[in-house]
């Protein structure tokens, strides 16, 4: 299933996941995004922003143009050279407890674009729990800084 007329872009995101025959969450894992916004993609209620776009493009070699807009191919051809959306990606270490004795790390990485790390050292904490929903969801991410003790919103 490669053509599903105009549709929305939550409807070709999930035409993609489903032709690579990948879970919600195993998508997601793949683009550095947590299964609920995936969810929320495919279901409208949220929309992806530029980076999750081009990341879906980077990751899967899916057209740019037909993720957007629905016109031409899903598949992407070779790019020109100047069709080329350079990302670069860096895999931070995620935590899974803190205690006085430093971090415990897990075996996992998330992915984030280089370009939106304002520090050199950057550690994530996978959510767990709704406290702070709707700003932040259960199974995303959270940046720290640990050269900086101040929190700070948007990062």
């Amino acid at each position: 299933m490669t053509d599903i007329g105009q549709g929305t872009i939550g409807q070709r995101i999930k035409a993609v996941r489903e032709a690579l025959g990948l879970s919600q969450k195993a998508f997601g894992e793949r683009i550095g995004r947590a299964y609920m916004s995936i969810y929320q993609y495919e279901s409208g209620k949220r929309i992806p922003d530029e980076t999750t776009l081009l990341l879906i493009s980077s990751e899967f070699g899916v057209s740019l143009e037909w993720l957007k807009t629905g016109k031409g191919d899903m598949w992407a051809k070779k790019p020109q050279a100047e069709e080329v959306y350079p990302v670069e990606l860096v895999a931070i270490p995620v935590i899974t407890s803190v205690g006085a004795g430093g971090y415990i790390y897990t075996p996992d990485h998330v992915l984030i674009e280089r370009s939106r790390l304002k520090a050199k050292t950057v550690v994530a904490f996978k959510v767990d729990g709704d406290s702070m929903h709707p700003t932040i969801q259960k199974g995303e991410f959270v940046l720290v800084e640990e050269e900086d003790k101040e929190p700070v919103d948007g990062y």
